[in-house]
């Protein structure tokens, strides 16, 4: 999901720098000024003799995307761009590859010499959003651009996309190691600590990092068998490399595998491209082919839309974070939801055992209620019982009393010995028989 993002940001920010580029008028043509000098020779004579003056050639210094510090074509391979009319006279204008494929690309440009961008401002260089560094420049070069590897320092944390090809070649005879080239490594902008081997021929190239816009468009093949590909390698040890390089390249040759040849980092508010390719010799037009036009060109768009797009991995990456963490929240919520259901279920089931408690309680209490009309029934019944026990006492307390007079009248009849049965009272018309 997050490589298709990527890719989706990608390709907005190459919409974006195409439309900003389709409203501008492009320049593809561009002139020396007046205090610039001309190879008369055109590509077979260095641009800037040892000695000769400090050149200056662009649209106007200053007020232009690109500025490449060049000595000498690499490989000695140029171009004529355009012709400017000077003092009534056609001047041929030659340029390098980097110069040719900024011109396809509609990029304005300015290139100096090593000599003249000792005496450049970092307000100077701030002025533009992209510097190249080009493969093949002579020893004079590279110790001149160390002189000022502070300034260069400086202007890559401010922003500038800084593109160097460390890559050694016999035409200009220069020499790179030792020399301090690329800015914010662990070991004080040396890139003799961590590039090795330059001049080293390396002939078979793996794409490892195939969603950078720097390869966009690049096999494997096409990318080896240049004779040769790369001239020499960075460290394979990050602790060499600056922290969070990206390895875009590395070499497949036996003995070097894995050994980068291209890697990307940020310093500061801008961005380093570094490589040991043979880029530019791949984009000549030797013998009426070119081995490889993309990898320059892709260098020049990629640098510019990072540029443009102002960190749009950055954002991106942000922004998955963002997305990332919101999937987290999410998941927590979901394991919430799932708790409270399962607590749901339980207090669901609570309810129900409540309910059977209650029914159960109701049972209970309509036995109580019917136990207790029964108690009342009861009790009832034994008032009554008791109220006719109490009756039956009374009539047994008459009855004695009545036996009592009996018993009375039968003792006083005894004593006039009158029998009961043979009492007659006087001037009654019965007396006892024997009585005379």
């Amino acid at each position: 999901m997050e490589r298709y993002l990527k890719k989706l940001s990608l390709a907005v920010c190459i919409m974006v720098a195409l439309a900003t580029m389709l409203g501008l008028q492009p320049k593809v043509a561009w002139a020396a000024d007046t205090n610039s000098w001309t190879p008369n020779g055109g590509c077979n004579e260095p641009l800037y003799p040892d000695g000769g003056p400090e050149i200056v050639c662009c649209d106007q210094i200053g007020n232009a995307e690109v500025l490449i510090i060049e000595d000498d074509y690499p490989w000695g391979y140029c171009t004529k761009l355009c012709n400017y009319i000077y003092n009534d006279s056609n001047f041929p204008v030659y340029g390098g590859a980097v110069e040719e494929a900024a011109s396809q690309l509609g990029k304005s440009f300015c290139r100096v010499s090593s000599q003249y961008f000792t005496t450049m401002s970092l307000t100077e260089l701030l002025k533009y959003k992209i510097i190249v560094i080009p493969s093949d420049q002579p020893s004079t070069y590279y110790t001149r651009i160390s002189s000022k590897i502070g300034v260069l320092k400086a202007a890559v944390e401010r922003g500038i996309q800084l593109i160097v090809h460390l890559t050694e070649g016999p035409d200009n005879r220069g020499n790179i190691n030792g020399q301090q080239i690329l800015p914010g490594t662990p070991h004080g902008d040396n890139a003799g600590y961590y590039a090795f081997g330059l001049g080293h021929g390396l002939n078979s190239i793996r794409i490892d990092l195939p969603d950078s816009c720097y390869v966009d468009g690049e096999t494997n093949a096409l990318l080896s068998g240049w004779d040769f590909s790369a001239h020499g390698y960075f460290s394979d040890d990050p602790s060499d490399l600056p922290a969070g390089t990206e390895i875009i390249l590395t070499a497949n040759d036996t003995g070097y595998k894995g050994y980068p040849v291209m890697i990307h980092y940020k310093l500061g508010s801008g961005q380093v491209l570094a490589t040991t390719m043979t880029v530019e010799y791949a984009f000549a037009d030797f013998e009426g082919r070119r081995i490889n036009e993309t990898l320059l060109t892709n260098e020049l768009m990629c640098a510019q839309l990072k540029k443009e797009c102002c960190c749009c991995e950055e954002k991106l990456d942000i922004l998955l974070a963002a997305i990332a963490e919101v999937k987290r929240e999410v998941s927590n919520i979901e394991i919430t939801v799932n708790d409270i259901s399962t607590k749901t279920a339980d207090i669901s089931n609570i309810k129900t055992t409540v309910n059977s408690i209650n029914t159960t309680v109701n049972n209970i209490q309509t036995t109580t209620n019917t136990t207790q009309t029964t108690v009342n029934n009861i009790q009832t019944n034994t008032s009554n019982i008791q109220a006719k026990v109490n009756d039956i006492s009374a009539q047994t307390s008459n009855i004695d009393d009545l036996q009592a007079a009996v018993t009375a009248i039968e003792a006083k009849l005894d004593k006039h010995h009158w029998p009961l049965w043979e009492w007659n009272p006087p001037n009654l018309p019965w007396r006892r028989q024997n009585q005379k």
